[in-house]
């Protein structure tokens, strides 16, 4: 994964969709996510990192969700790894099929899917 193209990706789906329908994507993304077994350290993501409209809907996202796996606070939301990894495949695959992706993007998707 390549987190250099994360606020790209997120920010491409914040414009396509409307608020609420951004959070439902991500409340849908949260709720199809099944944690692997295993220790996986907590991360923090920033306004920086996903931009503040980002860490607002995913605030909301895990308020609505019936699997917790995340903690909110007013300026970042804690995670574990495995979870920003399936966020940020969620919003690359949504980004792409909408047409809201950059070739870096979808490069990037390709490399994945390739193993490369």
């Amino acid at each position: 994964m390549d987190y250099r193209l994360e606020l790209e990706i997120w920010r491409g789906v914040q414009r396509s969709l409307t608020k609420d329908g951004f959070v439902v994507l991500l409340s849908q993304a949260i709720r199809t996510y099944r944690r692997p077994p295993g220790y996986f350290p907590l991360y923090r993501l920033h306004a920086g990192d996903v931009d503040e409209g980002g860490v607002e809907a995913l605030s909301i996202a895990f308020g609505v969700s019936e699997n917790p796996t995340g903690i909110a606070t007013d300026d970042y939301v804690s995670l574990r790894a495995p979870l920003r990894e399936h966020l940020y495949r969620v919003l690359q695959r949504h980004a792409i099929a909408h047409s809201v992706a950059s070739a870096a993007v979808v490069d990037n998707r390709l490399a994945s899917d390739l193993g490369i």
